[in-house]
C-alpha cells in the first residue's frame, strides 16, 4: 500500500511540474551489476546520491523539528502511530509521510550475514536465502554434451526419442504411429540410449 501511495504522490508532483524519480530504480538495479570497488559502481553510486538529494532535502525541510509530534502521538496512543495518524497529526499529505518513512528506512542496512527467518521459520544468514543453486545449469551442460551425439542417430531414432522424452508419448502410442509393435519400440529405445551412453563415455 505504501509503495502505491508514494507512486501516486510522484505522479501528482509530476503533474504540478515537480521532479520525477522514475529513473532511480533502473539506476539502483544497474548498481547491483557492478562489484564493490569497481570504478563504474562508485561513479553510478554518486549519480544516484546526487539524483536523490533533492527529495531528501525536501523531506528534511518539511519535517524538520517535528520529532516531538511523533513522540507525543506515540505516548497518547500508547503505541507507535501509523502513517495515516502521523499525517493527521501533522496536517500533511499521507503520501508525504509515506515518502518520509521510505526515505528513513534507506538509512538502515541489514548485513547479509545476519540471521533471518523464512516463511517456514527456518533461521539462517540472509545470504543463504539469496543464493541458490540453479539446476538449469546442469541441464544445459547435459544438452550441450548430448547435442553432437544426436547427429549420429538415424531420423527414426531421433523421432522415437523426441516422441518418448519430449512429448511424453507411451511406447504403445509410438508403436501405432510407426506401424510396429511396442516391443520393437522398446528395443529401439534401449539400443539408441545404450549407444548414446557408450559414445558419451568415450568422448
Amino acid at each position: 500500500m505504501g509503495a502505491g501511495i508514494a507512486d501516486q504522490s510522484i505522479r501528482r508532483r509530476a503533474g504540478r511540474g515537480g521532479e520525477r524519480y522514475d529513473d532511480v530504480e533502473p539506476l539502483l538495479a544497474e548498481l547491483t551489476e557492478y562489484a564493490i570497488g569497481d570504478a563504474r559502481r562508485t561513479a553510478l553510486r554518486q549519480q544516484v546520491i546526487g539524483r536523490c538529494l533533492p527529495v531528501a532535502e525536501h523531506i528534511a525541510r518539511r519535517f524538520g523539528g517535528r520529532g516531538e509530534n511523533y513522540e507525543a502521538l506515540t505516548h497518547r496512543l500508547a503505541r507507535p502511530p501509523n502513517a495515516g495518524e502521523i499525517a493527521t497529526e501533522l496536517g500533511v499529505d499521507l503520501a508525504d509521510v509515506v515518502q518520509a518513512v521510505v526515505a528513513g528506512n534507506a538509512y538502515r542496512t541489514t548485513s547479509i550475514d545476519a540471521a533471518t527467518e523464512n516463511d517456514d521459520n527456518v533461521s539462517r544468514p540472509a545470504l543463504g536465502f539469496l543464493v541458490a543453486e540453479e539446476p538449469g545449469y546442469l541441464l544445459v551442460d547435459d544438452c550441450l554434451a548430448v547435442k553432437p551425439l544426436f547427429a549420429t542417430l538415424s531420423d527414426r531414432e531421433r523421432q522415437v526419442l523426441a516422441w518418448r522424452f519430449f512429448e511424453s508419448q507411451t511406447q504403445l502410442q509410438i508403436a501405432r504411429q510407426l506401424g510396429i509393435s511396442q516391443i520393437q519400440v522398446s528395443r529401439i529405445l534401449s539400443r539408441t540410449l545404450e549407444g548414446l551412453r557408450e559414445r558419451a563415455s568415450r568422448d
